[in-house]
């Protein structure tokens, strides 16, 4: 099975009233090619479930959502993918929710562009390298690249995202 959660701050209609963030999730048990013929790849999700809330116990209820209709306890193997949000991480460390974590690659190309914009070369390298698990490798040719280019705000920015996912110990798939 597989669990995507990531989220979005949706802003208030009322005057005075905080921001506020929906938190969003969709399972699948797999997913297939639609088409080997067409231009671009569309996959089709098998039973596909989606859940959305803005309550503070959202892990509690997807898991609940997932178990009612996926039998989500019953998984052999549950991959949850998300950014580094420190809600998401509660979810996936959370006794009632048995996931192997996985960075969300998504999330990391779109920094990785806006830290190095016109280096191609380079986020292409830095993407080999998280595709083949060389995660020290990756983080230490970020750090070169750092040294190299001179202060950047946005290298930081990814610097520091990662290395928050460095130290947790529940952060697999970097």
């Amino acid at each position: 099975m597989v669990l995507e959660v990531d989220g979005t701050i949706l802003h208030s209609q009322e005057k005075g009233e905080d921001d506020f963030e929906a938190k969003l999730a969709i399972m699948y048990s797999d997913k297939e090619l639609e088409s080997k013929t067409a231009k671009h790849r569309h996959y089709h999700l098998k039973e596909k479930v989606v859940y959305g809330g803005i309550e503070t116990s959202f892990g509690k209820r997807l898991y609940i959502r997932g178990e009612q209709k996926l039998s989500l306890s019953l998984a052999r193997n549950l991959l949850l993918i998300s950014d580094r949000a420190r809600w998401i991480s509660d979810i996936t460390g959370a006794d009632y929710l048995k996931a192997t974590y996985q960075f969300d690659w998504w999330h990391y190309e779109k920094k990785l562009s806006a830290a190095l914009p016109g280096e191609l070369k380079v986020q292409q390298e830095l993407m080999g390298l998280l595709w083949a698990g060389k995660r020290e490798e990756r983080h230490n040719l970020l750090k070169l690249k750092r040294l190299a280019d001179g202060p950047s705000d946005k290298l930081d920015d990814l610097l520091g995202y990662l290395e928050e996912d460095w130290e947790e110990p529940m952060a697999q798939g970097m």
